[in-house]
């Protein structure tokens, strides 16, 4: 069964969402978030940054993807979700996520 054919398991989902908390809060302790003058600017900087990394292993690397490529993929995608959520924690208001809750309630 390929990636793409694979049934939604929300435990599952919900189990490598609640994984990375940890991951973000060590990544936070060793690197903190410098905003400095580009504030939410620089987030999506850093995940363009993320995205390009992601876009030249996808579609500019022969396929299928050794193994150290592999990681250096997943890892890119763990690292643009976290700046991501680094995105909505520091910049979205508590009205916006109130609603986002309540719509997909």
């Amino acid at each position: 069964m390929s990636d793409t054919q694979r049934k939604f398991d929300q435990e599952e989902f919900m189990r490598i969402l609640n994984g990375w908390a940890p991951v973000m809060g060590k990544k936070h302790q060793l690197y903190g978030t410098r905003l400095g003058e580009l504030g939410e600017l620089s987030i999506f900087v850093r995940a363009w940054d993320k995205l390009a990394r992601i876009e030249h292993l996808m579609w500019h690397h022969s396929q299928p993807l050794n193994e150290e490529e592999r990681h250096a993929l997943t890892d890119a995608w763990f690292d643009a979700m976290g700046y991501c959520s680094l995105w909505i924690y520091y910049f979205a208001s508590d009205k916006e996520l109130e609603k986002f809750k309540t719509n997909i309630s």
